[in-house]
């Protein structure tokens, strides 16, 4: 395997083990990656719960 490959693998296991640590013990909300955050604000607005989506534009706006 290429040193590529290795610090590719290592970066994405890194990234989801961040995801999952800020979803689940810090409210719900990804801060990785805002892709997680921008699907569950249309997941939100799709079911007319704009009050919940709200909770989603927060972190968005700040990454931004």
């Amino acid at each position: 395997m290429s040193e590529a490959f290795l610090t590719a693998a290592f970066l994405s296991i890194s990234g989801g083990l961040q995801d999952a640590y800020t979803y689940l013990a810090r409210g719900n909300v990804f801060a990785n990656a805002q892709t997680g955050n921008i699907v569950l604000l249309g997941v939100h607005m799709a079911d007319k719960d704009y009050r919940q989506a709200l909770y989603y534009v927060v972190p968005i706006i700040a990454f931004s």
